[in-house]
């Protein structure tokens, strides 16, 4: 890859891409709902919906791939906001979409999501059945669709990756990193939810990947042709409770620990198959859990909550 353009630049995984493009080698074309700069890159402040703006600037950039990672993305937030969820995010895919079909030549790298597994028994393969069960979810099932669309009618080249819950320095306030590391700071107890089963509580177990990894997995992405649907995750299932554990050991502080219920539309278990991400793009995640969490905490703790 030459030349690149990325939404969502100025987002968690976004930032990290452009300045891993960059420092590659490759002329970004970054773009944020508002500019800036990161590194030697200056973002350029454009709402990825509107088609005419997003068209223009693939005509005056020719990028090679469009990584789409732009999206309101809070699974919780978006049961609230049904309506805000799924026009931003259908819109954004498929503006980027369409400007990609204008080009004759641009591929699509679209960031989708482990939610649109739902409540699927785990692990989770490509070819599994997909249950959305939150406006979020919804909306990136339909912009897998698109994507599939897009290619089968007029040969746009897409890879669509499900990232599954990508940890790291400056993640999500939401992140269950940043509300533990906050709570703990603070000296409140955790809340570790999960499920009753035969009388015991189970935690929820989850698949957490470095943020790092997830970069390197998606610039490997960019180099793909035609249609591919890929899992972004570690592989393997973490204990939410074991997390809890891990971060106060990290921050050297106890606190206590409450059990709560999930709700309905969330699985008790969720983690990945990434057989095909290590056939497709030769990748695995090579950032454990435990060096995740004492970079996190590193960097929470010289920064503050």
């Amino acid at each position: 890859m030459r030349r690149v353009m990325v939404t969502g630049a100025m987002g968690f995984i976004g930032r990290r891409l452009v300045a891993r493009l960059e420092e590659g080698g490759v002329e970004v074309l970054a773009v944020g709902l508002e500019g800036g700069r990161i590194g030697g890159v200056e973002v350029v402040g454009c709402d990825v919906r509107d088609l005419e703006s997003v068209v223009r600037l693939v005509e005056k950039s020719r990028p090679e791939v469009i990584f789409h990672l732009a999206a309101l993305s809070s699974h919780r937030g978006s049961m609230n906001k049904p309506f805000e969820y799924l026009s931003n995010n259908l819109g954004g895919v498929l503006t980027v979409l369409e400007a990609a079909r204008r080009s004759g030549g641009t591929g699509v790298v679209f960031a989708s999501s482990s939610s649109v597994y739902g409540l699927g028994e785990p692990p989770h393969r490509e070819d599994s059945r997909l249950e959305p069960r939150s406006p979020y979810a919804l909306s990136k099932y339909l912009g897998e669709r698109l994507c599939k669309m897009y290619h089968d009618l007029y040969g746009v080249d897409c890879v669509v990756l499900r990232y599954f819950n990508v940890v790291g320095e400056g993640c999500s306030p939401e992140s269950v990193f940043s509300v533990f590391a906050r709570r703990i700071v603070s000296g409140q107890p955790l809340r570790v939810n999960g499920r009753w089963v035969d009388g015991a509580f189970r935690p929820a177990e989850r698949d957490f990947v470095y943020v790092g990894d997830v970069v390197e997995a998606t610039v490997r992405a960019g180099e793909l042709g035609g249609f591919h649907v890929i899992n972004v995750g570690s592989g393997r299932p973490t204990s939410v409770l074991e997390l809890a554990e891990l971060m106060m050991e990290e921050a050297g502080r106890r606190v206590g620990v409450e059990y709560g219920e999930l709700g309905e539309e969330e699985a008790l278990s969720s983690y990945a198959d990434i057989t095909r991400a290590e056939r497709l793009l030769g990748w695995r995640p090579r950032t454990s859990l435990r060096e995740a969490v004492k970079r996190y905490m590193e960097w929470f703790l010289g920064k503050g909550p």
